[in-house]
């Protein structure tokens, strides 16, 4: 405290004013480190966590320098609760409640029932779709994370669908529900 006193033990302005311009300086120095750290912070893909119990399916799918896909999928959780799961990580992620009418959610498509059913078009007419069960999952969840910034770009698409039959055992989802994340990020 003596720093800011004069020789009569009274409060001297000038001190004062170097001891706030060094404190201004200090938090304009930890304000710009902070920036650049979380500039920094989105250079690489997001990843939300994973249900227990999920396998990495293949390797990532690279889509360009800033872009990829990675499949996962699981046999211990059926596709709701998969969605339930992300439901909740994307209130946390959010920092939401589940009461809030305005928050971030998983979204069904279609909303009910499934691709194969007879769908209602804009104009309120039923209509056939042209799904195919052996290409397309009958329906999906889609959870979006996005942790975009000032001039930078950093988001997770999570798809889940029940799992496809395919002749190739490679490619053969039948049985799983799948977990399918699209991911793009800032260079």
């Amino acid at each position: 405290m003596q720093f800011l006193t004069d020789k009569n033990g009274a409060l001297s302005p000038f001190r004062m004013s170097i001891a706030a311009g060094a404190f201004g300086l200090l938090m304009l120095a930890i304000s710009v480190i902070g920036f650049f750290l979380d500039q920094e912070s989105r250079r690489t893909p997001y990843f939300p966590p994973v249900p227990a119990g999920v396998e990495q399916w293949g390797y990532p799918v690279p889509e360009g320098n800033y872009r990829q896909q990675i499949y996962y999928r699981t046999q211990s959780m059926p596709v709701e609760e998969v969605a339930a799961f992300y439901n909740d990580q994307m209130l946390a992620h959010y920092g939401n409640n589940a009461s809030d009418p305005e928050a971030e959610q998983c979204q069904r498509f279609p909303e009910t029932g499934t691709f194969a059913d007879e769908q209602v078009n804009s104009y309120g007419e039923r209509v056939r779709s042209d799904y195919d069960p052996l290409t397309q999952p009958a329906y999906h969840y889609t959870c979006m994370f996005d942790r975009s910034g000032f001039n930078t770009s950093q988001w997770t698409q999570v798809t889940i669908y029940p799992g496809i039959p395919n002749a190739d055992p490679a490619l053969d989802s039948q049985g799983y529900t799948v977990i399918w994340f699209q991911q793009e990020w800032s260079n």
